[in-house]
């Protein structure tokens, strides 16, 4: 797993507040990208089972939705064809932050995180891991993540000797799939086509130029 993710899933866990709800919403995942979902038609389960989280009744619809957000600080609604931002930290350098949101699944899920780029057909990012969602709001149904990735696999991007992570992938179209599930098997999937951007500023030049 990676460390930034471990780091922030034991942070939601126990942080008595929620960092993402400035921008937080219930959502149907209607973000014009491919999304299905996952009616299993199981019962809704006791509220814990064995460690592996816990669902209201209210909520336990058995059909899950999920929806991809991004941003350089803090979350926002990504679209198909619209920019996915590398974010810049004085300390970590680039990096790729994204903010799944899933809804009517238990708060601990599976999430599998596949990021390719379109036009050599190499996978940058396939990592999958559990973690906590924190809740967005009361009776939302929905919660949050957050995982940072500053490590891609950029060996088959031309180029990619002589330049860092943004200068690398900047303008190039990617495709991002996030995969979440419960204990219980409800899931949802949604895939996104986007182009990678980063801040002019914290790069030094335009986006794609150097």
């Amino acid at each position: 797993m990676n460390v930034y993710t471990l780091l922030l899933t034991t942070w939601f866990a126990c942080a008595g507040g929620n960092p993402l709800s400035e921008t937080g919403g219930s959502s149907s995942g209607d973000s014009q990208g491919t999304t299905s979902e996952t009616d299993t038609g199981l019962p809704c389960p006791p509220a814990d089972t064995a460690g592996d989280g816990t669902i209201a009744p209210e909520c336990c619809t058995t059909r899950a939705t999920l929806q991809i957000r991004g941003g350089e600080s803090q979350p926002k609604d990504l679209e198909e064809g619209g920019g996915l931002p590398l974010s810049y930290s004085p300390q970590y350098g680039w990096g790729l932050q994204i903010f799944p949101q899933v809804c009517q699944t238990r708060d601990i899920v599976t999430l599998q995180v596949i990021l390719q780029d379109m036009e050599t057909g190499s996978t940058l990012q396939d990592e999958t891991l559990t973690t906590a969602l924190y809740p967005i709001e009361d009776g939302s149904c929905c919660g949050e993540t957050w995982v940072r990735y500053e490590s891609l696999d950029v060996r088959q991007i031309p180029g990619h000797e002589d330049r860092n992570l943004a200068e690398t992938l900047c303008e190039r179209t990617v495709s991002l799939t996030l995969i979440a599930s419960d204990w219980d098997g409800r899931a949802a999937t949604e895939t996104l086509g986007l182009q990678i951007t980063a801040d002019e500023e914290a790069l030094g030049h335009p986006c794609g130029s150097e």
